[in-house]
């Protein structure tokens, strides 16, 4: 069974324009889709979707916390939620505005604060011997402190972040790390290969890259290079989540990293093909293995 935790849950809102997105104007939509998100929740929609046993946990807060336990259940999606006090605030929601040929247009809230009390009673819920997963941004009020506490109790197998909580998650010695090119630039000032050796020497984390179209990096104590073929991408939001899914899917076969990166490329280039983790298949994702080149990379 996997775990993953998402430390600051969203209700996701996507609001699909016709044309294109204009500062300034009126905007109408046809349709409004709402799903629990955040990184965590992606990426449990990509392992479901390969075939694991996985449960979503949060702390949530408010209506919206009501909301996003529904939405979870709607979507047959197992949810490990624990409430925050009545007070706290509500769960935050997330709007992202896709328009035909170009990037969504994300527009985040903060959401509740962290609450110490709250995740306590929810990691003292999570089964014993489940692969853990962290992924997402820190709630706000969380410093690195309390990040590296929950770390050190929780022992995640994976963390999938950001800034000074990837600096810390690195530090921490947690096996696995998924940045993406931009996010490893943002703590080493370059987002190449070297940068990503140089941290797997400094403290023997492995790295898994997400490149984007250009595919990842995997660097450990092997390295390999994954790229996907050229793909029609209907919604990009949620690949790099399901790319980790794929790789962790993978590695709890017993597979070797070569074949764990390849899982990993052909999950998120499925998932950015088919519109976002929620159409994943197995069968799509098994379509999509062969067409994915994988090589290993020179010392």
């Amino acid at each position: 069974m996997f775990v993953t935790l998402t430390p600051n849950p969203a209700l996701d809102r996507v609001l699909p324009l016709s044309g294109p997105l204009t500062p300034g104007a009126l905007h109408r939509v046809s349709e409004v889709r709402e799903q629990a998100g955040g990184k965590g929740v992606n990426a449990a929609r990509g392992l479901r979707a390969l075939g694991a046993e996985v449960r979503c946990a949060a702390v949530v807060g408010g209506f919206n916390g009501q909301k996003f336990a529904a939405l979870l259940e709607r979507e047959g999606l197992a949810g490990l939620l624990e409430f925050a006090p009545e007070g706290q605030g509500e769960t935050r929601e997330c709007q992202i505005i896709t328009a035909p040929g170009g990037h969504p247009t994300e527009v985040y809230e903060p959401g509740l604060p962290y609450d110490a009390t709250s995740l306590g009673r929810l990691l003292a819920r999570v089964p014993a011997g489940a692969r853990r997963v962290v992924s997402g941004s820190l709630p706000r009020g969380c410093t690195q402190a309390d990040f590296a506490a929950l770390l050190r109790e929780w022992a995640p197998h994976a963390v999938d972040t950001s800034g000074e909580a990837l600096s810390t998650a690195l530090g921490a010695g947690v096996p696995l790390v998924k940045p993406n090119q931009a996010e490893l630039a943002g703590i080493t000032g370059a987002g190449d290969l070297g940068a990503a050796r140089r941290l797997h020497a400094a403290h023997g984390t492995t790295l898994l890259v997400s490149r984007g179209a250009q595919g990842a990096w995997l660097v450990g104590s092997e390295c390999w290079a994954a790229v996907p073929p050229a793909l029609n991408v209907e919604n990009p939001v949620g690949a790099g989540d399901s790319t980790l899914a794929g790789y962790l899917w993978a590695e709890a076969q017993g597979l070797t990293p070569g074949e764990c990166v390849r899982w990993a490329i052909a999950t998120g280039s499925t998932c950015a093909a088919l519109g976002g983790p929620q159409h994943l298949s197995r069968a799509a994702v098994e379509e999509m293995l062969p067409r994915v080149e994988v090589r290993p990379l020179e010392a």
